[in-house]
């Protein structure tokens, strides 16, 4: 299951909306407008403009998402490790994201019933194993809870989902996208006509309200005069909802990677009718106070509440929002999760191999799941957004464990470059004036050497 964006979305005519398409691939931001146009009820659950999911793919969202290639990485690795039948024993779920996660829930309702009862005709005991990207934990998690309460799912692995909302969302809502320096603020109320985006809104205390350092910490709540007119409402209902999701009567079946090490948007501070969010947990009350997060979702949102209080686990990935989908280390630790789970169920058989190779070729081991993370040697990749064509990129980054040595990136398909960190374990990538597009950023060990974490740079004009 995708995350925001990560849906192809085409009309009730065929005509590409939201896809990988001459018409709407080049000009994303044109194709996002059209889908979020006024007068759109896209929280009635009778309305019904005609939109359908067709497929995954990888346009991304206007400083939203960072996906290129989509989730073939992922796909990649369950079929290499895993004797897998396409439209049997694996299928994949696209979305209209635009939608409330409810709306989408009764939809994968529907989409596993219908697998399931093939599926039983021969194997009675068939289970499923959700993985949810971003925004799609979300809604699996809904359809878990409320649809199918702990009947035929065996385990639901969350990569990167916030649980208890993203920063970024409300700063969208707000302010708009930005773009190097340049801020879009006629884009806000673009953003503010999504309901999913309502359910991406924060709800744990991050505004501080005033520039004193004794004034108040707030939420969401303290922001709402700065929505459009329905969006107190809408805001109410999503926190409501968020608060709900993040409960469950079997936490243990939820299992989280979160990503870490990435500067993440978390605090913001108001004043007057300015809202300005920022990076850091200096805000945070203690309780809340983690390193950065995936560069999307701040650390401390990337679990379950329930989860948390149980005092469950998740497995830390030093690795972007996207990165958790198409990095080596992160797709390896999924695969190994899922042949876990495989091995303890029954496995579904049917003449074929069934046995997946739960150990990598590697034989890289699954990574610890521990209560602290190693956040003193993280590597981190500092991406903006966008990159305007008429501004250089540069990238800059920490590896503290290497150091005053040597490292290496990858850019889209050029040859690997050189890269010096210095004695403070600081680097800054500059690859020079490139053209519009997306491109895979990947840092590696050497040349041709392991892909330590991996983000994706965006040109406009």
């Amino acid at each position: 299951m995708p995350g925001i964006g990560g849906s192809a979305l085409h009309g009730a005519d065929g005509r590409p909306l939201w896809a990988i398409d001459p018409a709407t691939g080049s000009r994303p931001l044109r194709a996002f407008r059209e889908l979020c146009a006024p007068g759109h009820r896209l929280r009635d659950a009778d309305f019904d403009d005609g939109v359908r999911a067709t497929a995954l793919m990888a346009l991304p969202v206007p400083g939203l998402t960072r996906l290129l290639g989509g989730y073939r990485d992922l796909r990649t690795a369950l079929f290499r490790h895993f004797e897998l039948v396409d439209g049997e024993t694996y299928s994949e779920f696209p979305y209209d994201w635009r939608r409330p996660a409810a709306h989408n829930a009764r939809l994968l309702q529907q989409h596993v019933d219908e697998r399931l009862t093939r599926l039983r005709r021969w194997h009675p005991d068939a289970e499923v194993i959700l993985v949810a990207h971003s925004m799609g934990g979300l809604v699996a998690r809904e359809y878990l809870e409320r649809h199918d309460r702990h009947r035929s799912v065996r385990a639901l692995l969350t990569l990167g989902t916030p649980f208890r909302g993203a920063v970024k969302a409300l700063d969208f809502m707000v302010n708009g996208p930005r773009v190097a320096q340049l801020r879009l603020a006629f884009l806000a109320a673009e953003f503010a006509r999504l309901p999913s985006l309502y359910e991406l809104l924060p709800i744990y205390p991050f505004i501080r309200l005033g520039t004193s350092p004794q004034a108040r910490l707030g939420g969401v709540e303290d922001v709402l005069h700065l929505l459009p007119d329905t969006g107190s409402a809408q805001a109410r209902a999503a926190a409501e909802f968020l608060g709900r999701l993040n409960e469950s009567p079997r936490p243990e079946v939820t299992r989280s990677f979160v990503g870490f090490g990435a500067p993440t948007l978390q605090q913001a501070v108001l004043s007057g009718s300015r809202l300005t969010v920022m990076r850091g947990n200096q805000l945070l009350p203690a309780s809340h106070r983690t390193l950065d997060g995936d560069g999307t979702v701040a650390l401390l949102s990337a679990s379950p509440r329930s989860s948390e209080a149980q005092r469950l686990v998740s497995t830390p990935q030093n690795q972007t929002h996207s990165g958790l989908v198409t990095g080596r280390d992160a797709l390896q630790a999924l695969v190994i999760q899922i042949g876990d789970l495989v091995r303890e169920g029954r496995i579904l058989d049917r003449g074929r191999r069934p046995a997946p190779r739960a150990e990598p070729a590697t034989g890289t081991k699954a990574p610890s799941a521990v209560p602290s993370l190693p956040v003193t040697s993280a590597l981190s990749l500092d991406v903006a957004d966008w990159y305007d064509i008429d501004e250089p990129v540069s990238v800059p980054g920490r590896a503290p464990a290497h150091a005053g040595s040597t490292l290496w990136y990858r850019l889209g398909d050029r040859r690997p470059a050189e890269l010096t960190v210095g004695d403070d374990g600081t680097f800054t990538i500059a690859p020079g004036p490139l053209e519009e597009g997306v491109r895979r950023l990947d840092l590696l060990s050497a040349p041709q050497g392991h892909v330590l974490t991996t983000d994706v740079i965006e040109v406009v004009r």
